[in-house]
């Protein structure tokens, strides 16, 4: 009988530990993101992309995607990695893209967050 009893409450604080998650509000989360958002990210890129000569001539186009940690407290980044390359002249055009990029660091209910971020450069021969 203590056995069937000492079952019993486990299972019920199993139960009510489950419905303890934390949810939380879509409008509380504020992602990190370039200053001016996407649309002026794509001018931005559009602007100023200078397709390396040699990627052109052997027509190689493909998506480089970097990864970051986003600061706190000023918007800078760190810890750069090439987390999908395409070529190394592709790679470094993308790394000199984003040393020119300011962001807006996260938010979570008013505080600010350090987050990994990614970023993915289109290199498209048209």
């Amino acid at each position: 009988m203590k056995k069937l009893i000492a079952v019993f409450i486990i299972l019920i604080s199993g139960t009510l530990f489950a419905q303890q998650k934390a949810q939380t509000d879509k409008a509380e989360f504020t992602p990190a993101e370039n200053v001016g958002s996407k649309p002026e990210l794509k001018r931005f890129l559009k602007q100023e992309m200078n397709y390396p000569e040699n990627a052109l001539k052997n027509k190689i186009q493909g998506t480089v995607e970097l990864v970051f940690v986003m600061n706190t407290k000023t918007g800078a980044t760190s810890q750069l990695k090439i987390q999908e390359s395409v070529s190394k002249e592709l790679d470094a055009e993308a790394i000199r893209l984003y040393n020119l990029l300011l962001f807006n660091p996260p938010y979570y209910k008013g505080s600010k967050l350090t987050t990994y971020c990614s970023l993915k450069i289109k290199f498209n021969i048209i």
